[in-house]
Parts: structure tokens; C-alpha cells; sequence
């Protein structure tokens, strides 16, 4: 399974505030329904702090050949894999890499290689979801 590590915060929207917390959750592909964890002990001040967090969940209730990513469970897009199987680590991050050196979706210029770049993502999630 899938699962994806969105980091929030207040840092900047509050004056003074820095607290961060996580939300972790099942990828859309998720074959079982699996409800949000969500990680604030009111003591995270940084994004870093977030990600320990949940590599401390993560392998504490994950079954074997499950995936971390972080990032949001909305986006279709690469996302930096925190935890998961050597081949999908390392196909998943050179296409997190292409995807960033396109500079993702923001001009219309590369549209056709961030096709592809999203499609062979699509691909390599399908293909790991439910492992």
C-alpha cells in the first residue's frame, strides 16, 4: 500500500507560531478503507521533526513492501519517496528528479514530457500499490 506524509504548519500564516504537524494517508488506490493518522504531539517545530515522526509510524504499523511518500494524497505527480522497496525508490526519485528539472507543470513548454513523466509514474504506482 501506499501511503502519503503531508507536513503542515502555522510557521508563517500566525506571527510567532511554529508548530508542525502530519497527516498521514492511503494512496486513492487503496484497496481497503484506511483512515487518517494524524501526528501532533504539540512539541514538532520542523518539517524534519514531521518526516521522524512518521518514519517512526511508518515502520512501526506498516506491513513489508508498503510505501511512504511525502507529499499529498490529492497529487497525481512524483513525490519524494521516504520509505519503500530499492526498485521503486529508485525509479520513483529519478522521476521525482525529471519532474523537477521540467519545473513540474509550470510552463507550457514541457507539458508533453510531464505527460510522460506523470504517466510513467502512474505506471510505477500501479504497479507497487498493492503489493
Amino acid at each position: 500500500m501506499i501511503y502519503h506524509l503531508n507536513v503542515l504548519s502555522w510557521a508563517g500564516i500566525a506571527l510567532g507560531a511554529s508548530h508542525y504537524w502530519g497527516v498521514i494517508n492511503a494512496n486513492y488506490r487503496a484497496k481497503e478503507d484506511v483512515p487518517s493518522i494524524k501526528l501532533d504531539n504539540n512539541r514538532m517545530f520542523s518539517e524534519k521533526e514531521v518526516i521522524s515522526a512518521a518514519r517512526r509510524w511508518f515502520k512501526k504499523n506498516a506491513k513489508q513492501g508498503d510505501i511512504l511518500l511525502h507529499g499529498s494524497h490529492c497529487s497525481c505527480d512524483p513525490q519524494t519517496i521516504l520509505i519503500g522497496p530499492r526498485e521503486f525508490k529508485k525509479v520513483g526519485n529519478a522521476l521525482v528528479k525529471r519532474a523537477e528539472a521540467l519545473d513540474c507543470w509550470e510552463h507550457s513548454w514541457n507539458e508533453g514530457k510531464m505527460k510522460k513523466v506523470s504517466k510513467d509514474w502512474d505506471k510505477l504506482c500501479d504497479r507497487f500499490a498493492n503489493v
